[in-house]
């Protein structure tokens, strides 16, 4: 297993994609699985597919040996996370169709009641709060900037389905959050502020669920529903629309022990300001002592520095 092809960027012969299609249709792919971060499609053969990255797979065969850079059981593999894919995209459709009805007739419904009673229609509604808090986690062997969220009014609840709630506010969907609190289109609102990082958010959920379409076959953890990984091209341009909502920030290391804890973050744009001394040493040598260096946080892919 040493090819790691990412088959978007292969040019896949006729045959290897008929072979596939048949394995599909034969039900030779039984199985799917994750294990430490990778996605394993086991087949009825004995091969493996094993997914290290978004669409970067490799396979167990023997195929590459005859010079095959992509085999049938890899192209397999990538035609079934599709089918998973669109099958979860039709299923959300039609629930957020369901959900959409049922709000559109309420709202029918009060109407009519106000012209037969002669009562005038009430249109304001109540601004909610949004609480944003931010924290550097390993994921994937790798730190990633995540995002959870608080919603609510005189007290805010923790969103414990973050893509539920961003459908909820894009699609204007009842949305429970606890018997004593319900998100619920018709009664409630947003500041613009929030309303902007929440169609970013939406954005950002929109991106990770084309590039990493494992929860379309897997049950997401009741943590990894919380959250939301921040996107890299995306990162500047949200904090600073979230440092001016006063989003927090919490650092954890690679065993998720909490490091540091901010109330606030700020957004600096100018040369990191890193003091160091330059010392001589008994030997004529000299070192040099980065005591603050040693306190930064550096996220390479999204080039910023906590």
């Amino acid at each position: 297993m040493k090819r790691q092809i990412n088959i978007q960027d292969e040019m896949v012969p006729y045959q290897v994609k008929q072979d596939a299609k048949g394995l599909i249709k034969d039900e030779a792919l039984y199985k799917i699985d994750k294990e430490n971060g990778q996605t394993i499609f086991y087949f009825s053969d004995g091969e493996m597919v094993t997914e290290t990255q978004t669409d970067v797979l490799d396979c167990t065969c023997d195929s590459h040996l005859y010079g095959e850079r992509v085999c049938q059981h890899m192209y397999a593999a990538y035609l079934k996370k599709a089918e998973l894919l669109h099958e979860k995209k039709k299923l959300s459709l039609k629930e957020r169709i369901l959900e959409q009805e049922s709000v559109t007739l309420l709202s029918l419904f009060q109407e009519s009641l106000a012209e037969q009673f002669d009562v005038p229609v009430v249109s304001a509604k109540t601004q909610l709060q949004v609480d944003y808090q931010l924290a550097l986690k390993y994921e994937n062997e790798q730190r990633q900037l995540i995002i959870e969220l608080k919603v609510g009014q005189e007290r805010t609840y923790v969103v414990k389905n973050i893509q539920a709630f961003l459908d909820a506010v894009r699609y204007n969907q009842l949305l429970t959050f606890t018997k004593n609190f319900t998100f619920d289109p018709n009664e409630h609102t947003f500041s613009e502020e929030d309303e902007a990082i929440l169609q970013m958010l939406a954005q950002i959920s929109d991106i990770q669920e084309m590039y990493d379409l494992s929860d379309a076959y897997f049950t997401r953890s009741y943590q990894d529903d919380k959250t939301l990984i921040i996107t890299p091209y995306l990162a500047e341009e949200l904090l600073e629309k979230l440092a001016l909502k006063k989003a927090s920030l919490q650092i954890f290391s690679e065993q998720n022990e909490l490091l540091m804890r901010y109330p606030t973050i700020q957004i600096v744009k100018n040369a990191l300001d890193f003091h160091y001394i330059f010392r001589s040493t008994s030997s004529g040598k000299y070192q040099i002592e980065l005591e603050s260096l040693q306190q930064a946080v550096f996220l390479d892919k999204y080039q910023l520095v906590f």
